[in-house]
């Protein structure tokens, strides 16, 4: 039996490709602080289970209970339980494509990041949101850090993705675009 899930990625990059940037300690983050791109995305993550990689995952931890989440996934091998605890109680756990079955199909999830994360999970997907961030909200980077760019996930979206742009009140500085997997 195959079983199919509700599952989306949420993918915000800049005009130029970049989807986060990589700081001289090691951690990563966003290099754009944008409230259009954070509004949609939490409607987003709204009581759906997110699915992020590890250094995501610690990154996102400060902000995961604005998110609302129903829980959050981790696909890492680097798991550190002390990310429990800055769960502040919500759900978690650990998975992969191949435990996505153990899940029951009425289970929606969505795919927050990193890069590794969204090529793994982006062939399951139903549907996408690709929101582009002009280059002018773009972080100026200090020493030691570079951006990270993810141009292979973008095109792969736009190739096999129908992508439509969402028109709201509050996207005067982004573009969101959503759609459903092309069928063949």
């Amino acid at each position: 039996m195959t079983v199919t899930h509700d599952i989306g990625v949420a993918l915000a990059v800049s005009e130029s490709g970049i989807v986060g940037f990589n700081r001289a300690d090691g951690t990563t983050g966003i290099p754009w602080s944008v409230p259009e791109d954070m509004i949609w995305f939490r409607g987003l993550c709204l009581r759906r289970n997110v699915i992020m990689g590890g250094k995501t995952l610690r990154e996102c931890l400060p902000f995961l209970k604005f998110w609302y989440p129903e829980a959050v996934y981790a696909y890492t091998r680097a798991f550190d339980p002390d990310w429990v605890p800055k769960l502040g109680g919500i759900d978690w756990g650990i998975i992969t494509p191949q435990r996505l079955k153990h899940h029951p199909e009425d289970e929606k999830f969505v795919v927050v990041g990193g890069a590794d994360t969204y090529r793994t999970f982006l062939p399951l997907a139903s549907w996408a949101s690709l929101t582009t961030i002009p280059d002018s909200e773009l972080a100026t980077l200090a020493d030691g850090e570079s951006y990270i760019y993810a141009k292979d996930i973008v095109e792969t979206i736009e190739k096999e993705f129908t992508l439509k742009k969402v028109v709201t009140q509050q996207t005067k500085t982004c573009v969101i675009r959503y759609g459903t997997r092309k069928t063949t």
